[in-house]
């Protein structure tokens, strides 16, 4: 994310606040998380209270944050749910110039990838739709502003339950490990790129 000190940051589709309590320790000025659940937004309230952070419940195809402006916006797995045409659009209209959004999102380019999904479809609901090539370059044209991808193989090992019970030093270091090969995968051989697992989309204006 970059030095979001002192910064202005949305958490796009904020869910149960995964993703807020490190957007938090970026030190903000403020941190505002929308949602479509009532319910996550009441349990992110909860949570987070006496926080620099505020919670609304929103549609993040219409996000009716009318006058507000953020120099951050993020968002984890919430493109493959929407409109992107709508979300984007959405984005770009609230965010700073210059200012920066980050979307991580899982790929649906991968045969193999594929096959576990239609293996284990209670792991997801019935409005995902992970990105394929055609959908990036949609986020691009979209967008309108400069956007930059980075793959991720080995490097999606956090989303992995063991993660977890690793020690704070060792889970830094396997994940430096980890996109040191992925990124060293993907100067020998960019075209494997699409076939990743998931993909970090950064947008700049």
């Amino acid at each position: 994310a970059g030095d979001l000190k002192g910064k202005t940051i949305l958490d796009f589709g904020c869910g149960y606040g995964i993703s807020i309590v490190r957007l938090l320790e970026n030190e903000p000025h403020l941190l505002v998380g929308i949602d479509l659940s009532s319910v996550r937004i009441s349990e992110c309230s909860a949570r987070f209270r006496e926080r620099h952070a505020e919670f609304l419940v929103g549609d993040c195809e219409n996000l009716g944050l009318k006058g507000r402006r953020f120099d951050f916006v993020f968002g984890n797995a919430i493109l493959h749910h929407l409109d992107i045409a709508k979300s984007i659009a959405e984005v770009r209209r609230i965010l700073k110039t210059p200012g920066r959004a980050v979307f991580v999102e899982p790929l649906g380019s991968n045969i193999f990838i594929n096959m576990v999904r239609k293996m284990t479809p209670k792991a997801r609901t019935p409005t995902e739709r992970p990105l394929v090539p055609r959908d990036l370059v949609n986020i691009e044209c979209c967008f309108g502003g400069t956007m930059r991808l980075e793959y991720c193989f080995l490097s999606i090992l956090p989303m992995l339950l063991i993660y977890r019970f690793l020690p704070v030093r060792l889970r830094q270091r396997l994940l430096s490990l980890t996109c040191y090969i992925d990124k060293l995968l993907l100067r020998i051989a960019p075209f494997l790129g699409p076939q990743a697992w998931m993909v970090i989309i950064e947008l700049r204006k």
